[in-house]
């Protein structure tokens, strides 16, 4: 296959102008599950930006200064630079960027405090970020044109002083696996997400969030076999998250009240293994109603043990935006041990390194499907 031309664009985070576009052919970039992912970009010093002049440290302003990855025709990566290196002995500016995503982390709920009674928890999302983008918050002007309806209403509240940041708070309404509403008996709850970086126009990049309608996740089309389009190069299992019983702790709402709390159990796991607890601390969850469905996410993801393949493919056979986080691939390996034939895997973290002459392998982690099911809590 033929190698990918890459580019780096640099531009303003706020004004979305770009005003250095530098071809590139040795950089790395990532995607993680509910995270903010990375990109480490070597940048020559003498670098001439789109005016004529060359590259000086105000171009390269953490914060300020965003980058966009483009492969061939797509941009497939976007962040915010968060710190760099001057290697004087080989030239070059070494930049490490995190996600758009890793600008939330330093913005929080309100010093008085944030209260939602019932309300869709994109909704929740859109004010917080709408928040921040207005004039007055000088965010980072997300858009939310990629962002459609959950169906999951929730009653939460953060209390003066609390100061959450709102990467959190995306987080924690994101990681829920759907389960049946027990007021409406509809499959709701969590959903993924994603900040990418799109053209706003031919000399302007933005930064768009959007998300699934629910944490189910779905097949993007790719089988992959070992030794023919890619290497499964190890297979490890882990036990250690294994549960069948969940105590979720919340928040007390004041010094003479314990604090919120939620108990399940995995009925049919119990029947197979010994009582094994899992303790999830929900400090900043008032509300009992909603630690019923962190009880159900945390028994989902201890039901079995995790399989976790790392997959490498073949160089240039495939562009690193088929591979969203929380899509399912299917893996075949021929192995006599595992076994794995048309298996379904869910993308749990991406990563691409280009090397010199230009050529991709996309690395994965994945774990089984089965993860992201719900769990029979009946008679617990």
């Amino acid at each position: 296959m033929v190698a990918s031309t890459y580019k780096v664009f640099l531009y303003d985070i706020r004004s979305q102008k770009i005003y250095a576009e530098i071809p590139m052919s040795d950089l790395s970039y990532d995607y993680e599950l509910d995270g903010e992912g990375s990109a480490s970009v070597s940048l020559p010093m003498e670098s001439v930006k789109l005016d004529g002049t060359t590259l000086k440290p105000i171009d390269v302003f953490p914060v300020r200064t965003a980058i966009a990855i483009q492969r061939g025709s797509e941009l497939v990566w976007g962040g915010l630079v968060w710190q760099y290196r001057v290697d004087l002995t080989n030239k070059l500016i070494k930049i490490d960027a995190g996600g758009y995503f890793s600008y939330y982390k330093y913005r929080h709920t309100y010093t008085n405090g944030n209260r939602f009674v019932f309300k869709e928890i994109i909704d929740m999302i859109k004010w917080f970020i709408l928040e921040i983008n207005s004039t007055w918050g000088n965010g980072i002007h997300t858009s939310l044109s990629g962002l459609v309806p959950n169906g999951a209403r929730r009653s939460k509240s953060w209390a003066p002083l609390e100061y959450v940041s709102i990467a959190d708070v995306i987080a924690d309404l994101a990681d829920e696996v759907p389960s049946i509403d027990i007021k409406n008996f509809k499959m709701v709850g969590g959903f993924f997400f994603y900040f990418d970086p799109y053209w706003v126009d031919s000399t302007h990049i933005g930064n768009r969030m959007s998300n699934t309608p629910n944490r189910d996740p779905d097949y993007n089309g790719v089988s992959l076999t070992q030794g023919v389009d890619c290497e499964i190069t190890e297979i490890g299992v882990d036990g250690n998250d294994l549960a069948n019983a969940s105590y979720v702790v919340g928040a007390t709402t004041n010094s003479k009240t314990p604090p919120a709390h939620y108990e399940l159990r995995n009925p049919a796991f119990s029947s197979q293994l010994p009582y094994m607890d899992v303790i999830v601390n929900a400090n900043t969850e008032k509300k009992w109603p909603n630690l019923y469905w962190q009880a159900k996410s945390a028994l989902s993801a201890g039901a079995i043990p995790t399989i976790l393949p790392t997959v490498v493919t073949y160089p240039n056979m495939f562009s690193p935006n088929q591979f969203k986080t929380g899509t399912k691939i299917k893996l075949s390996s021929g192995d006599s041990f595992l076994e794995l034939n048309e298996a379904e895997y869910v993308i749990t973290r991406v990563a691409v390194s280009v090397t010199g002459d230009g050529s991709d392998r996309i690395t994965m982690d994945v774990v089984q499907d089965e993860l992201f099911k719900e769990v029979d809590t009946t008679n617990a």
